[in-house]
């Protein structure tokens, strides 16, 4: 019955500061139309083939920011009803305290529109996307993520693991002349295979360290982006190549993976922006016979039809290039 009691008067808080909050509403809807062009090594006919792909976008959104005092928050749910974002940040003075779902440190993504707005996720940026977190987020630039550690299994293999500290995320953000920003970001997860529960008596260590470089020279605008990280798949970091932890002879042998872009930008007019950029990615490990490597470029033309309407045709390509036996994807 305590229990109960306590939630109820936490809810009630919550409740109250709610409906006293200034909103904000935002939504975006987005649709993709494609032509695909499949190479013979791609397309699962063996054949090469173009096909025409509609959808409405899956980062679609709608959403809201609210305000109260020094309490601020946002909850975003997607296109298909799955929640984006959901959480609440307190001014505790020299630092932000936030709790709930938001970006992580690893947001650092391109222009690219093509699937859902991609922008090289998986080709080379390092994309975390969104995850629960409890954040300290510094006023000087500094901050510090802690959140739930990622416990994947090597190549399948089941074995009960533990768990002894949050996987981390520790990062910094600054500005340079009011025309150049970097922010760096390294993270980290760890986690063990119980050696009573099975054969593997092994650990897991994961992690990257990213830096992205954005520089403004009106009308010109650079981006450019590099990670490095060892079993970064094992610390949530999705990848086209192979990036996660292999098993080979009962031991656990760490891969490592190096992925980056790098984007230019021209502002024509206000209204007119061309966007070009190209990615790369690579994953190796003992284990494989030779580097697993990846390659997507795209050149966009965004141009306003009106306010908040937008047009953005884009030309790319993705290159599967050699795979871990050296053959040609």
């Amino acid at each position: 019955m305590k229990k109960v009691f306590l939630l109820s008067v936490l809810l009630v808080v919550f409740s109250t500061t709610f409906l006293m909050a200034e909103f904000t509403p935002y939504a975006s809807a987005r649709f993709g139309l494609w032509y695909e062009n499949e190479s013979e090594d791609w397309s699962s006919t063996g054949e090469s083939r173009l096909n025409l792909n509609m959808f409405m976008q899956s980062n679609s959104r709608f959403g809201a920011r609210f305000n109260h005092g020094d309490l601020t928050g946002r909850v975003e749910f997607g296109g298909s009803g799955n929640i984006r974002l959901l959480y609440a940040m307190y001014d505790m003075g020299g630092y932000y305290l936030k709790v709930g779902q938001d970006y992580t440190g690893f947001e650092e993504t391109g222009h690219q529109v093509y699937d859902h707005d991609n922008g090289f996720a998986d080709w080379g940026a390092a994309d975390e996307s969104r995850v629960p977190q409890i954040g300290f987020e510094f006023k000087n630039g500094f901050y510090a993520l802690l959140m739930r550690p990622v416990t994947t299994d090597v190549q399948g293999y089941y074995q009960g693991k533990s768990v002894m500290l949050p996987k981390l995320n520790l990062g910094y953000r600054t500005e340079f002349g009011g025309n150049m920003k970097f922010h760096g970001s390294f993270g980290f997860n760890h986690y063990s295979y119980d050696k009573d529960d099975g054969q593997l008596d092994d650990s897991v260590i994961a992690f990257i360290l990213a830096m992205t470089l954005d520089i403004d020279m009106d009308p010109m605008m650079f981006k450019i982006h590099a990670n490095f990280g060892q079993n970064t798949g094992n610390y949530g970091i999705g990848s086209i190549t192979p990036n996660y932890a292999m098993l080979s002879g009962g031991d656990i042998e760490n891969t490592t993976t190096i992925g980056g872009f790098g984007e230019f930008i021209y502002k024509m007019s206000d209204v007119n922006t061309a966007v070009f950029g190209v990615s790369f990615v690579s994953s190796d490990n003992e284990v494989f016979n030779e580097t697993d490597t990846a390659m997507s470029f795209f050149a966009q033309y965004r141009t306003q039809l009106a306010r908040n309407v937008h047009l953005i045709p884009e030309l790319g390509m993705l290159n599967l290039m050699k795979d871990v036996n050296d053959n040609d994807e």
